[in-house]
């Protein structure tokens, strides 16, 4: 009996060994990076909150009502979402456009178009805005001085603290998100399963399902007026033999 508590504390000794060293350094790294989380950012919101809702005679939503009245704060708010909605509209844009004639395309300089758009989104933004300013400032701005006092065309100038301004400056620096997301996904896509659709007598709404399935030919084909044709691509495209 003795001997058989012997051996479990033992175990249970050697048990609690072993989990003291499976503290490495990931965890120590995971904590501290969990603890700076807390205090750089749950906290001052938390605070935020708090203060927001504390009033001259304690809790009170005066703050709110204040800010939900207000025009100032109403006319910020809208211009803020209009600010969102057009630079999400043109990153997208730009972003998927980029990033399928680089990855789908033989589009020359593919070289140019990463790296310019990798450098963008490495550069900061305030780098951005302070070029912006000293060439379409309204009053000092180079090439507004340029058109307005030398060439003579002031309608020409652009305003950079417009809100068409706003979005240029903006977008530049969130499409390379999108860029580099969609252009990714691209890549990981075998292409063979690409261009193995077409052939394989897939509608285009049905390409992506065929990408997962490059040797199954759509009941649709089967059932066509022209089943011969449909054979006669696949065996040109070697899925016959293949299969």
């Amino acid at each position: 009996m003795s001997t058989q508590v012997m051996g479990t504390v033992l175990r249970s000794g050697a048990a609690a060994r072993s989990g003291a060293r499976r503290v490495r350094l990931e965890h120590v790294v995971m904590a501290g990076a969990i603890v700076s989380l807390i205090i750089l950012v749950v906290l001052p919101l938390l605070w935020l909150f708090y203060g927001s809702l504390r009033g001259e005679q304690g809790l009170s939503l005066d703050h709110f009502a204040e800010v939900l009245s207000g025009r100032l704060y109403v006319n910020a708010l809208l211009n803020s979402l209009i600010l969102g909605a057009w630079t999400g509209l043109f990153s997208l844009l730009i972003g998927l456009t980029l990033a399928w004639s680089v990855s789908r395309t033989d589009v020359p300089g593919k070289k140019f178009i990463q790296a310019t758009a990798t450098l963008s989104y490495l550069l900061p933004p305030f780098l951005t805005a302070i070029a912006f300013t000293y060439l379409f400032s309204p009053n000092a701005g180079l090439i507004n001085v340029l058109m307005r006092d030398v060439l003579g065309l002031p309608w020409l100038t652009f305003n950079i603290f417009s809100m068409t301004g706003l979005v240029i400056v903006t977008v530049m620096h969130t499409f390379p998100f999108v860029y580099l997301l969609a252009s990714s996904a691209l890549q990981s896509v075998d292409r063979r399963r690409r261009s193995s659709a077409p052939r394989n007598c897939a509608p285009r709404l049905r390409l992506r399902h065929l990408w997962s399935r490059p040797r199954s030919c759509p009941e649709r084909c089967l059932r066509s007026s022209t089943p011969l044709r449909c054979l006669a691509r696949r065996r040109s495209s070697g899925f016959l033999a293949a299969s």
